[in-house]
């Protein structure tokens, strides 16, 4: 018999490839399975796991459009992984589209939304350095409305949609951002 680390090994790929195979055949499962959603904790497995998954990024700024906070918040889980793995045109695309849409919001719920995807539009700006320009802009419109909002109620929804125990500071989180994307943007300058 195998051990068992080898048992859910084995487990695991025959799920992937199973995966795989399924969205080779139809990309309409690929569909079903982004606007199911699921835990952002195993989103980087699947699109790694998952060489076919890349089809999602044409899904996910549809997904966007919903209305659901939470799928909006998986759908850019979703497309800052794919960018990861497969920083092609296809993921570029999707992601400006994301942030033209993030652009034209101007609530609590997407001041809720963009502090929970900050660590997403991280990663997206790490690997498509034009896109650096329209997140810092976003997070200079969500700065401006955190002031504005009631930080009760903001900090309530964010624990709600949270997958985290972590305490967010709205003012805090984004200030964080901003000194990230900084420190990326100086990086970049000194390697050129």
């Amino acid at each position: 018999t195998l051990p068992a680390i080898s048992k859910q090994w084995y487990q695991r790929r025959v799920a992937i490839t199973a995966g795989h195979d399924f969205f080779i055949k139809n990309d309409g499962l690929s569909k079903l399975v982004c606007w199911q959603t699921f835990k952002f904790s195993q989103v980087e497995g699947v699109v790694n796991g998952i060489p076919s998954i890349h089809v999602a990024s044409k899904f996910a700024v549809p997904l966007l459009q919903q209305g659901s906070l939470q799928k909006q918040l998986f759908s850019t889980c979703l497309l800052s992984h794919l960018a990861v793995q497969y920083p092609i045109p296809q993921t570029l695309g999707s992601c400006t589209e994301m942030l033209q849409w993030a652009l034209t919001q101007n609530s609590e719920l997407s001041t809720v939304w963009t502090i929970l995807s900050i660590p997403s539009l991280l990663r997206i700006a790490n690997i498509f350095p034009p896109l650096v320009d329209k997140i810092t802009q976003l997070l200079a419109i969500q700065r401006k409305l955190v002031k504005a909002l009631d930080m009760k109620s903001l900090m309530a929804k964010i624990r709600m949609y949270s997958e985290t125990e972590e305490s967010l500071k709205p003012a805090a989180a984004l200030d964080t951002a901003f000194e990230e994307l900084a420190t990326l943007v100086l990086a970049r300058m000194k390697g050129t």
